[in-house]
This record gives structure tokens, sequence and C-alpha cells, in this order.
């Protein structure tokens, strides 16, 4: 079963939520890193994710208490505050 909370992988990159987001909050800003600097060789991960939550809806009833934006809000909030990351 694929879980998602509306993010779309077809999007631009940076997505438009992600880059306000980290302007509101880092002086570094994003930049890109390509896939063979990320991963050591041989390391194989799915180029293209199209998650969705529909049937854990239907199975169980559950569905997201927050929306993507305040869930990166939050976890953007947590680095900074314990220092991982600088504001």
């Amino acid at each position: 079963m694929r879980l998602s909370c509306g993010f779309s992988p077809l999007q631009p990159f940076p997505p438009p939520l992600i880059t306000r987001l980290v302007d509101g909050f880092s002086k570094t800003g994003i930049s890109f890193v390509p896939y063979e600097q990320s991963y050591e060789h041989g390391f194989e991960d799915m180029r293209r994710r199209v998650p969705d939550i529909t049937k854990v809806g239907e199975y169980i009833g559950w569905s997201p208490q927050r929306t993507l934006e305040e869930t990166l809000k939050e976890i953007t909030h947590w680095y900074i505050s314990e220092g991982v990351v600088a504001a």
C-alpha cells in the first residue's frame, strides 16, 4: 500500500512550498545534489513515486490531521530549535 499526503513527484524541483519554507528559515537556500553524489555506488531507489492514502482511509478510516505544509513547518522548526541546522 502506498501512502502520501498530496505531494506529487511530478511537480518542479524544488516544489514552491519547499522553496517558500526554506526561504523563510534558511540563509543558505536550496541546492540540487545529483543522485550520484547523494547515494553510494550501487544504491538503487525508485526514480518515480506516486503514493496515495486513499486505501488507508477506505480500510481503517484514517486521514491526515495536518497538511503537508504544517508538517514541514513543524519539522523545520524542530531542526532549527535543536541546532541541527542554522536559521
